[in-house]
């Protein structure tokens, strides 16, 4: 056991003798990886901030909706019901309408969008407390719980219940700017001015292919019922953010193989020189007893310890420097980036780094068990 201490100790400090004398060798091996770490990081990470971006402007718009719009002149207004473009229940999607009158409502200062609601429609304010005429405003800014207001309509006055926009999920997708809703009836007289019927189409699933069969069933009916509606829905965003994850997929397989390639190949090469230099030494450390298999993991130790404490400091300077990689490389702003959001990239280069270590010993196994005879003569 003695012993084994005493080689041990030999070969560390034979490492570090080997980095003072030449300073360039663990130097290249530390600054090539702290590089293509560092690089492969903003890459990766530029993809993990577009899906992110992408993710966004789904939930904004309301990522598993499809909404008809179909505007509702003076002429039609009295005449137009209730009437679904398609059926509201399926076993892809759950159907709601709305009425957004041309007219609008006020509480306090703020103006808002008077829309009309059927008995099919209530379920969006079932979790909400209740209001004894059916009346809830949607606030235009964001706060916490429910309480009453006074809204006024042209001459009426009345009162309504609040629901925090944060709770509010559809209803907050469709009107982001706030509204006044009232149930069906309550307003007879304002259909007179026309109105914008709403059709909303809830996926019940976020599936670009799912939208894409709703979506394309609503504009074939449109343009069978000769309506002049407008579809829209978040397909193109989902099929977007699909691209986005396969090409991250394919990017991270390219900065993988990269990264095994020329870091192994630098690691080989450095280390099959240095055995080379010292073969004479370790060829006679070896005809005294001296375990090969012990030489081999010191260079195994030596690279693992320069790549992976050169990789950690990559790792560290950039989450250090996050904000500014934000800021000043991909311009983006309210967009933030979390270690487990990237682990399966860090995951992924460190699979490689440890492939390259690995590798680079193979040059170093066949040298250490050469002949001993081949080596001294």
């Amino acid at each position: 056991m003695k012993s084994l201490f005493l080689i041990v100790g030999y070969l560390v400090k034979d490492m570090f003798h080997r980095w003072r004398m030449h300073v360039s060798s663990p130097l290249a091996r530390v600054l090539v990886v702290v590089f293509f770490t560092m690089c492969a990081l903003i890459v990766l990470a530029n993809f993990v901030v577009s899906a992110k971006i992408v993710e966004r402007e789904i939930f904004r718009t309301g990522g598993n909706l499809v909404i008809v719009a179909e505007s509702i002149l003076q002429d039609r207004a009295v005449d137009a019901e209730y009437s679904p473009l398609m059926p509201l229940e399926s076993a892809d999607y759950a159907g709601a309408v709305f009425n957004e009158f041309f007219i609008s409502a006020k509480s306090g200062e703020q103006h808002y969008t008077l829309v009309e609601y059927p008995a099919s429609s209530a379920r969006f304010f079932a979790k909400f407390p209740s209001s004894p005429n059916g009346v809830f405003l949607l606030p235009k800014t964001e706060y916490s719980g429910s309480f009453p207001c006074e809204i006024e309509t042209g001459e009426f006055f009345f009162q309504g219940v609040t629901i925090p926009r944060g709770d509010a999920g559809t209803l907050a997708n469709l009107w982001q700017s706030g509204a006044v809703f009232v149930p069906a009836g309550a307003f007879p007289e304002a259909k007179n001015f026309g109105f914008l019927k709403k059709y909303v189409f809830e996926a019940k699933s976020l599936d670009p292919a799912l939208l894409g069969r709703i979506e394309m069933t609503a504009r074939s009916l449109v343009k069978l019922d000769d309506r002049g509606a407008h579809v829209q829905s978040s397909r193109a965003f989902l099929e977007r953010l699909e691209r986005i994850r396969k090409d991250q997929l394919s990017w991270r397989v390219a900065i993988s193989l990269g990264i095994a390639f020329i870091v192994g190949v630098l690691l080989t090469s450095i280390s099959s020189m240095e055995f080379q230099h010292n073969e004479y030494v370790y060829a006679l450390m070896n005809s005294f007893g001296v375990n090969r298999a012990l030489l081999i993991l010191s260079f195994v130790a030596e690279n693992a310890l320069l790549v992976f404490g050169a990789a950690t400091v990559s790792g560290l300077v950039f989450f250090r420097c996050i904000p500014l990689i934000l800021d000043e490389v991909f311009k983006v702003r309210g967009v933030t980036l979390t270690f487990p959001e990237l682990a399966s990239d860090l995951r992924l280069i460190a699979f490689a780094l440890c492939a390259c270590v690995l590798v680079s010993t193979i040059p170093v196994a066949l040298a250490a068990f050469r002949p001993i005879g081949r080596v001294l003569k």
